[in-house]
């Protein structure tokens, strides 16, 4: 899922990012997609078998990480207000399988250093691994990690812009 194909960045390069625990807004927490018959109507639900916002925290973890930040679960200790803070919400995990597989990711991100807001915006991802011969688990999967990879490439250029 890495955001560009360069080498990683020296780990703490960067500057240091608290990972606050992301709340899940989605109305069913284990519903990622749908499976659709020849006239589009929904016929089976496809469900998570992992937490899916620990899925999207670890994946951003992992850019941060990647990109040369030295990634701290949870908030600062201390005084309020004293490093980067990154957090959000998932507001939308869902692949339906038609004709093809239709993935996207929604992410709400909100960057925060010394108390002031750096970004606060959604964030877009959409994937497919194309043509739907079988529903398979497999592909909604990959199409999900597809349009998260698509979502976490916008957020990690909109934070490497910033003076952490």
């Amino acid at each position: 899922m890495a955001a560009d194909s360069t080498a990683p960045a020296a780990a703490g390069s960067r500057g240091q990012i608290f990972l606050a625990t992301f709340s899940d807004l989605r109305p069913d927490k284990q519903l990622v997609g749908h499976v659709k018959n020849t006239y589009g109507m929904k016929t089976a639900k496809v469900l998570a078998q992992n937490d899916v916002r620990l899925w999207v925290e670890d994946a951003i973890a992992w850019e941060l990480e990647n990109a040369g930040y030295e990634v701290t679960r949870g908030t600062p200790n201390g005084a309020p207000g004293s490093g980067a803070v990154l957090s959000g919400d998932v507001i939308r995990v869902y692949c339906s399988a038609y004709f093809s597989y239709d993935g996207e990711v929604t992410v709400k991100a909100t960057l925060t250093k010394n108390g002031d807001m750096l970004l606060d915006r959604a964030y877009t991802g959409q994937g497919s691994v194309g043509v739907n011969w079988a529903a398979t688990g497999e592909s909604y999967s990959q199409s999900l990690s597809l349009a998260l990879r698509q979502a976490m490439i916008q957020l990690m250029s909109e934070i490497n812009s910033q003076k952490l």
